[in-house]
């Protein structure tokens, strides 16, 4: 019939142990839900800063590399959709930034989200300090000004994007968040 165990229930360690291999997909999968919503109805993100980006910065702190990286990369998608951007009908390149009603939530929180990406800048991985510093470019154009006051602790760790072998990946937004 089935693997009883002493505990009355099925599976026991055999079912903690697929529970544990099969997480990381949940996880990944409530993650691309939420970038879903974050593209698909950019409307209703003032909600979604105020029900899911404190969850969502918690779990910057993520175990599994790809893991992190996805909701770093969500977090950014979220920070660019702050921002409504329209290019000029004349030909002299400008554009037109205009903020969503979220930028208010997102200032709002900016010192929880500063602090916790802080938290997680000693990562070894190539790829997740490049999401970082996507999240940095991100916050500060969509922070403007509110991020001055965190530049001496984020600072460094822009800096250490020049080192001796660091990519043009993490190079660019280090440069563009100045």
């Amino acid at each position: 019939m089935g693997d009883w165990d002493e505990d009355g229930g099925w599976g026991g360690e055999e079912m903690a142990q697929d529970d544990d291999d099969t997480s990381w997909k949940v996880r990944r999968g409530a993650i691309k839900v939420i970038l879903a919503i974050i593209h698909s109805r950019p409307e209703k993100l003032r909600d979604m800063y105020e029900n899911f980006s404190e969850k969502l910065v918690l779990r910057f702190k993520e175990r599994d590399d790809k893991i992190q990286g996805l909701i770093l990369h969500t977090f950014a998608a979220m920070l660019r959709s702050t921002l409504i951007t329209k290019k000029s009908d004349l030909n002299d390149g400008l554009a037109l930034m205009k903020k969503r009603s979220s930028a208010e939530a997102l200032t709002k929180y900016g010192e929880f989200f500063v602090t916790e990406l802080l938290n997680i800048t000693t990562t070894k991985h190539q790829n997740i300090k490049i999401e970082i510093m996507n999240v940095i470019k991100e916050m500060s154009r969509s922070l403007d000004i509110k991020l001055s006051d965190f530049f001496p602790k984020i600072l460094p760790f822009i800096k250490g994007a020049f080192e001796a072998n660091t990519s043009s990946a993490l190079q660019i937004p280090a440069l563009i968040s100045l």
